[in-house]
């Protein structure tokens, strides 16, 4: 590999003015002159016989070590190198330094800057990227733990490239903008083209089993009326879990009552950032939307909110199922819904509870706003009811 070879080299000459003192004995000279020589540009300068020789590395050498015939020389406190006393031919070698070449394409920070020494280790670090990647160093797989990585025992030149991972193409998928329904009876159903639709990707719309166990579910997109407490204080006296859908805003504006729902045992699943209908926006603005919320979640609540999606209002397409899966969720849709979110049209509480309690099945997931003030009104005997036809309360996590 290149080296970096250009240096340039203070150099001073020590003489002794002194003739050594007589000895004894004779003392016998392998040369009358010593050589010293300058590896790096072939210079030879002489020097006489038992002189010493000094010098410094010009400011800002990238050497930071250097040899006499192999044997390290130390610097002194003046960044001065001095070899005492010559009595043979010596070689000055420095140690070699290999370039550091980062990509471009995405930031990366060295430790070292853009030079190595031979035989160091460099840390780096990459900085922002939102999607997943893999680093190389001169073609090899980098283990990479918390954007962080590290190259031991420098021995050439380090090429570092980054190669971000396309994922699936998410335009082979149809974006045809669908809205969730399904028809309601004793056993709901769906069109057999919807059923094979989301087979293909990891949906919930009710729990495949025939036990009498219902999941009740609340979508939260604001607080209105001081619903939530409400809400939270009976599930709390009637012992039973909620998973609740929160937008952005909701977590923005209610931190503690997400806080207490967490506390409390509940489910805190993703609603999206901006409750954006995932057709009509593009498949970056989907993820975003999805993503932004899990990460204003973890800063808020110090963990990883679940991962069940809720597509706002119920819209969806092949593409959108695709882009959920990819970023790991289960979306999910439900198998009860009833006309409850419009907070000046709100529907009659008997007439309500006779609803959903007519439509209860086995694994039913039933979806209620949590803005209702009916639902609020009629939550404490509809869990009531529902036990009363045998059913359990789950919870979807």
């Amino acid at each position: 590999m290149k080296r970096l070879l250009a240096v340039l080299l203070l150099i001073t000459s020590c003489a002794t003015s002194a003739t050594p003192a007589p000895r004894q004995t004779p003392v016998v000279r392998s040369l009358d002159k010593a050589q010293l020589t300058i590896q790096l540009n072939d210079e030879i300068i002489q020097v006489e016989y038992g002189d010493s020789y000094q010098f410094k590395l010009p400011t800002g050498s990238i050497y930071n070590k250097v040899y006499a015939n192999g044997t390290e020389i130390p610097k002194d406190a003046d960044s001065e190198y001095i070899i005492p006393s010559v009595t043979e031919n010596i070689i000055i070698t420095f140690n070699p330094v290999y370039e550091i070449i980062l990509p471009d394409t995405i930031s990366i920070t060295s430790t070292h800057g853009t030079t190595v020494n031979e035989h160091d280790s460099v840390s780096f670090v990459v900085n922002k990227t939102d999607k997943p990647y893999t680093v190389y160093s001169n073609n090899q797989p980098v283990e990479v733990v918390n954007h962080e990585f590290t190259i031991e025992d420098i021995q050439e030149n380090l090429v570092i490239t980054i190669v971000e991972d396309s994922g699936p193409d998410f335009n082979q998928y149809s974006n045809t903008d669908l809205s969730w329904w399904y028809r309601p009876g004793s056993v709901p159903t769906i069109d057999a083209g919807i059923e094979r639709l989301i087979s293909n990707f990891d949906v919930l719309w009710k729990v495949n089993t025939n036990n009498k166990i219902v999941y009740l579910t609340m979508d939260e997109g604001y607080e209105y009326q001081n619903n939530t407490t409400r809400i939270l204080d009976i599930a709390k006296a009637k012992q039973v879990r909620i998973t609740f859908f929160i937008t952005g805003s909701y977590l923005d504006h209610n931190p503690e009552l997400v806080k207490r729902m967490l506390d409390e045992g509940h489910v805190v699943a993703n609603h999206t950032d901006h409750h954006l209908r995932a057709p009509t926006i593009s498949t970056d603005e989907l993820t975003e939307d999805i993503q932004t919320l899990a990460l204003k979640y973890q800063q808020a609540m110090g963990q990883p909110i679940s991962s069940l999606y809720r597509p706002p209002e119920g819209g969806y397409s092949e593409r959108s199922l695709a882009v959920a899966n990819e970023l790991g969720y289960t979306t999910v849709f439900w198998s009860f819904a009833y006309r409850d979110w419009l907070v000046d049209q709100q529907p009659d509480p008997t007439s309500s509870y006779n609803t959903i309690i007519n439509q209860l099945h086995p694994g039913a997931i039933l979806l209620l706003h949590a803005v209702s003030e009916t639902n609020v009104q009629i939550l404490g005997d509809l869990i009531d009811g529902i036990r009363a036809q045998g059913y359990t309360i789950g919870v979807l996590e």
